[in-house]
Parts: C-alpha cells; structure tokens; sequence
C-alpha cells in the first residue's frame, strides 16, 4: 500500500525538519516525532 501512495514533499521536509536538523523559516503541517509515529503504528502491530 505504501508504494501507491508514497510521501509527499510537505511530509518528508517535516521529517527531515523534526528529525534531521530545523529547517529556517519551515512551518510543519504534521507530526513525525518518535513517539507520534509508535503511536500511529501501535494499532496495527
């Protein structure tokens, strides 16, 4: 399913930007930190 539908620009700069190292001026439209993602992955464990 991921392969259909892979992750858009927004997403991986949010990544990157949480992640990685901040991003000047970079308005984040989601969550990727650690935690939200055990959280979003823990249902379907």
């Amino acid at each position: 399913m991921n392969a259909a539908f892979p992750p858009g620009p927004a997403r991986i700069s949010g990544a990157m930007h949480e992640r990685i190292f901040p991003l000047k001026d970079h308005v984040v439209a989601g969550n990727a930190t650690n935690g939200e993602t055990i959280r979003r992955n823990r249902p379907g464990a």
